[in-house]
Parts: structure tokens; C-alpha cells; sequence
């Protein structure tokens, strides 16, 4: 829900998104923490409405909703008509943070077209933008705020976005001072980066192969792949992930952070099969598999649940990929113990990790193996 504070003043939404829940429980996904006086600008130049969505270094955006706000509803379904939709970024770095509502040309997926719905051909006056957010630890925040329209400060056109001022719930602001009120550290007496910067685990765009989000998205299982488990929902927006956090793998260790990540889970009972798969381009994808298989000697840690007994278990050897790994573990999960097997599977620049949960160590090791197979099947190599 959007509330409000005031006549004219609008209030963020800080909504994680439902996957990370199941996947957090695996410690396999992480999540951003939400800042309660986030703050998103609008402001109008030209003819075209344009966001500023301040973001923190390793941040992108990777998805942008825009919707009805309090009025319109959809009398068939009993929901916001959606004015535009789009997501997956085109850039490894994404769209940035200056975008223009309506505006294709950043994202390589766009559900729905501005204006292309008959009942809604143009912006509503009262309308809710959501940005879908990722950031390092492959952590997706949905940010929203209402705006009217009519309270968007209007610039001449051609004036350069970066310039502008933007309403957010007072006076208009530059971006600078929103992004300070928004709690990002670029505002805490750092200096922004310099121009091309990428910060630590994060890949250069220039390193990114042509097509690999093509790569990626092959790469997932159909729904009716995963047997006696069903999948849920659609596949998840864009979101980048490290190969694996085990053993405290992480950014500081040298480990990347994916390019174009995507996830699918299903769910059997209370267990389940989560599928991530990304782009390598600093690294290959089966240096980064490598990189893991390194720091695969703790018995014990921590990443949003508690993992004991880690070790790694044989699978055989599958002819499609360039390397391969999987190790097991305890988690304990709200005081339910359960076992865990992780597949890692790297073919050209693709990686695909597998995390399947159940109730014993052997029912994990089987179904790993036999999904680990058609995962395996359905990496394709660079060409």
C-alpha cells in the first residue's frame, strides 16, 4: 500500500521482492536493506516525464512499472491498469538513474508499451511508479511512489536530465540532495566515483560478451522440468548474483558479481529447487566456479541462516559444461533442520546454480544430479 502524509506529500513503497524470501532461507540470495526516507524524483521535460532513482554504487535498475494510481481501476480484474512496464536492463550497469517514462530503449523486456492499452493511451494524472533495484549481493528491492503529474516541475526540452530539479514530497530537489536525503553513501562524504568506475565485484560492461543475455535466459528450465515440483510464479525480474556465497565467498575476495541474472524455484511441500543463472565477462564463468571450489573449506557459515557441515560431493561427470561442482549442507531454518545440495555448472560465460532443499541429504543429492543434467543440457557455448 502507498500512503500519504499531507495533501500533496507521497510516501515510498519498500516492498522486497517474494523470491528472495524462499531463496534467503537457502542463504543463497541476499536482500537490500530498505531506507524508510527514500526518496524518487519527477520532473517533466519536453513532453516527456522523466524519475531520478538515486542509487548507491553496485546498484542498477533492472525493471520500472508505471501504473494507476488511486483511481482507474481495471473493472475486469480488479487492479491498477498498467500505463507501462518494462525491465531487463540492456547495460551490465543498467539504465541508470535518470529515466524517462516510456522510454523502451534502456531494457530488452517491455510487457507493456506506454500508451498501449485503449483505456489508458496516456499518463494518468495520478499514477504509482515502481523501480525494481539490485545490487551486489543479487539482494531486489521494489521501490514506488505515487506522483501527480500535474506537480512535476516542467523543463524546456533537450534540457539535460543530470541538470533538472525533481518533486519528490516538498520543494523541488537536485539529485544530488536527493540522493542524500535517500541515505545512499555516495552522500556521506564520499566522492562519487570516477567516470567508468565500477565498484568491487562488479563487472566492466566491456567485459560482457555480445548476446550473453540471450545465453541466459536459454539456460532456464522449463517450468515442468523440476518432477513432483511445481514452479512459482514467473520468472524472477533481472537479478545478479555472486557464483556462491559458501564459506564467506564474496566481493572482498575477488568474487564478480553476475551480468543479466535470472531466477526460477519451485515447490514441493515446504522444500525447493532454486535455478540462477548469469553472465561472466572479468572471469569466465568456470573461473568463477573455480573460485569457489578454492574456498570450499569451512565446515560452518553464516549468510542469512546458519550452514554446517559443509562439504562437496561427487557428480558425474556431465559432457555439456566446462566445469562443474557441488557440495552439501546443513541449514537450519526457523528451527527446521534440513539438507541443502548446490550445483555449479559453467559453460563459455554462463554460469547456472542449482540449490535443492530436502529433508534428507540423499534426497538432495538425487534430485541435484538428476536435475543438474538438463541444466547442463541447456547451457549453450559462446559463438
Amino acid at each position: 500500500m502507498v500512503s500519504r502524509s499531507g495533501p500533496s506529500v507521497r510516501r515510498v513503497l519498500g516492498a522486497a521482492m517474494a523470491l528472495v524470501a524462499a531463496a534467503a532461507s537457502a542463504g543463497c540470495i541476499g536482500q537490500s536493506e530498505p531506507v524508510d526516507d527514500y526518496l524518487i524524483g519527477l520532473a517533466k521535460i519536453g513532453d516527456t516525464y522523466h524519475v531520478f532513482v538515486p542509487l548507491c554504487p553496485g546498484q542498477k535498475v533492472v525493471g520500472l512499472t508505471v501504473r494507476d494510481g488511486e483511481s482507474g481501476q481495471s473493472p475486469a480484474a480488479g487492479q491498477p491498469r498498467v500505463w507501462w512496464q518494462a525491465g531487463g536492463p540492456r547495460s551490465v550497469t543498467g539504465p541508470g538513474e535518470f529515466l524517462a517514462l516510456g522510454a523502451d530503449e534502456p531494457f530488452t523486456d517491455v510487457p507493456v508499451r506506454a500508451g498501449s492499452d485503449p483505456a489508458r493511451p496516456v499518463l494518468p494524472e495520478d499514477f504509482v511508479s515502481e523501480v525494481d533495484i539490485v545490487d551486489l549481493t543479487g539482494g531486489t528491492d521494489r521501490k514506488g511512489f505515487v506522483f501527480t503529474a500535474s506537480e512535476a516541475p516542467v523543463h524546456p526540452a533537450g534540457t539535460d536530465p543530470r541538470t533538472v530539479r525533481y518533486f519528490t514530497s516538498g520543494e523541488p530537489l537536485a539529485p544530488d540532495a536527493i540522493r542524500d536525503a535517500s541515505g545512499c553513501p555516495l552522500s556521506n562524504g564520499k566522492p562519487p566515483p570516477s567516470p567508468g568506475a565500477t565498484a568491487p565485484g562488479q563487472q566492466p560492461g566491456s567485459s560482457v560478451r555480445a548476446g550473453a543475455a540471450g545465453r541466459v535466459e536459454r539456460a532456464l528450465l522449463d517450468a515442468d522440468e523440476i518432477h513432483g515440483r511445481k514452479m512459482t510464479g514467473p520468472p524472477s525480474p533481472y537479478t545478479d548474483d555472486l557464483a556462491s556465497s559458501v564459506c564467506g565467498n564474496d566481493a572482498a575476495k575477488g568474487a564478480y558479481s553476475s551480468a543479466f541474472g535470472r531466477q526460477r524455484q519451485w515447490w514441493g511441500g515446504e522444500r525447493f529447487v532454486i535455478q540462477f543463472a548469469g553472465a561472466f565477462g572479468a572471469v569466465t564463468a568456470a573461473e568463477a566456479v573455480a573460485q569457489v571450489e578454492g574456498v570450499l573449506t569451512c565446515e560452518k557459515y553464516r549468510d542469512l541462516g546458519d550452514h554446517t557441515g559443509v562439504h562437496s560431493v561427487p557428480l558425474p561427470p556431465l559432457p555439456s559444461v566446462d566445469r562443474q561442482l557441488m557440495f552439501c549442507d546443513r541449514v537450519d531454518r526457523f528451527g527446521d533442520e534440513l539438507r541443502t545440495c548446490t550445483v555449479l555448472l559453467a559453460e563459455g560465460d554462463v554460469l547456472t546454480r542449482l540449490i535443492v532443499e530436502a529433508d534428507t541429504e540423499e534426497e538432495a543429492i538425487r534430485i541435484a544430479g538428476d536435475v543438474a543434467a538438463r541444466a547442463g543440457a541447456a547451457l549453450q557455448p559462446v559463438g
